[in-house]
């Protein structure tokens, strides 16, 4: 699902204007409105109930409200993955599975 700006963004790669390129990304990812769309995707999808490694899950719609409200590029740095070993199919063998916190899933759909 494209959003209007994303669409935006889009067209002026197409026509190589990168200097509103950079300018309509820099709103975008300063848009409340796009802050709650990234929450929205992360706390929908089926990994939502797995927390990463500072255990957090944004289950209540105060806790997405809050997060929305977190979501920034200052002094952004992502957490340290959890890594957990599931069984491969067909082996007895595990294999690993990286699995990062909420924060930091919204900062990539950003």
């Amino acid at each position: 699902m494209l959003t209007p700006s994303q669409i935006r963004i889009t067209k002026a790669v197409k026509q190589g204007k990168w200097h509103l390129v950079k300018r309509l990304q820099y709103l975008l990812t300063h848009s409340f409105y796009a802050k709650l769309l990234a929450v929205r995707r992360v706390t929908q999808n089926k990994g939502t109930r797995t927390a990463g490694i500072d255990g957090a899950k944004w289950i209540t719609p105060n806790s997405m409200m809050n997060a929305a409200l977190k979501l920034s590029d200052k002094k952004y740095k992502a957490k340290p993955l959890r890594r957990v070993y599931i069984p491969k199919p067909g082996t007895t063998k595990k294999r690993p599975l990286s699995i990062p916190t909420m924060h930091d899933r919204a900062m990539q759909m950003l």
